[in-house]
């Protein structure tokens, strides 16, 4: 197997700006592998509600302006959506008859993922096109399984979607990828059971032709390391703070994840899913890594 050098991001979070970011840096260092973990959509939607002849925005704590046109909104909001928001423009009274509509918003949600998801995917084509670099991206446990088959269906010219699979990159190295999670308190989309998981991992595992040599790509990390660490909460989801200052932080890491890096020892294990808790850690032989994501604020969160 020849020597192989990848850049690994994770938790982008709909952030334009990280992503572009991303492309750009394995460009600039000739960098020819790329692999994005889960969580690649956004989570919120800003409502620009046409009021007579103005655009008004008004989401309390984040944006509140009036304009006079699309135009001057659609500038204002671009920094936002860098930053893995989404908008959409309602007239008032449309707002006012769906705004209690979960079902509605969650479709528009779901249109608004997918129209950046295939902005993305085109630009990291033309990545490839341009600079031969292949990208393996996968959702995670907070992105809708109407994602995941959206990934599955505009892969080709340099772009894999590899989660669920065992795929076989450049240099001969087997990369393993898996973007479901253990249980979450907020129960998302791709929440599951840990003893589900590990069922799903090991039976991925058993397609490895050379573990030793493998790369794994799981979006939780294993439990009880440096890079599991999460906030406590409290029964009101708040996190809790010590006496002397600080949040209280536990290990939130999934078993599964640990066992079946413990047994196949793949040369690499690369996770993300805890934003805050970036670092590494050694079980066994192998170099597990959480690279951290600070998506909101534009920064680049990586490893290479």
């Amino acid at each position: 197997m020849s020597r192989l050098r990848l850049l690994f991001v994770t938790d982008l979070h709909g952030a334009t700006t990280v992503f572009k970011k991303t492309i750009r840096f394995a460009e600039q260092y000739k960098i020819k592998t790329v692999v994005i973990g889960g969580d690649i959509a956004g989570k919120v939607l800003i409502p620009v509600k046409r009021v007579n002849s103005k655009y008004v925005v008004n989401v309390e704590g984040l944006i509140n302006f009036e304009v006079s046109s699309k135009e001057e909104a659609i500038e204002k909001l671009t920094p936002f959506a860098n930053k893995g928001f989404y908008y959409e423009f309602f007239d008032a009274s449309e707002f006012e008859e769906i705004s209690n509509n979960e079902e509605v918003l969650n479709k528009i949600m779901l249109e608004k993922m997918v129209e950046r998801v295939e902005e993305w995917i085109e630009l990291a084509k033309e990545s490839h096109r341009k600079s031969g670099i292949k990208y393996y991206v996968m959702a995670g446990n907070d992105d809708p399984d109407e994602l995941v088959e959206k990934l599955e269906e505009l892969q080709g010219d340099g772009v894999a979607h590899s989660d669920l699979k065992v795929v076989e990159m450049d240099g001969g190295a087997e990369l393993l990828s898996c973007g479901y999670s253990n249980m979450t308190p907020w129960e998302l989309p791709r929440d599951i059971p840990d003893d589900k998981l590990e069922e799903i991992l090991f039976d991925l595992a058993e397609k490895l032709t050379k573990p030793e040599k493998s790369i794994f790509n799981i979006h939780a990390p294993p439990y009880g390391t440096n890079i599991d660490y999460a906030p406590l909460l409290d029964e009101e989801m708040r996190p809790v703070l010590k006496p002397g200052g600080g949040y209280e932080m536990v290990n939130v890491g999934s078993h599964a994840v640990r066992k079946v890096i413990e047994e196949y020892q793949p040369v690499l294990s690369l996770h993300g899913h805890i934003h805050e808790s970036r670092g590494f850690h050694k079980l066994g032989r192998t170099l597990a890594l959480n690279p951290g994501s600070e998506y909101q604020e534009g920064f680049l969160r990586a490893a290479v």
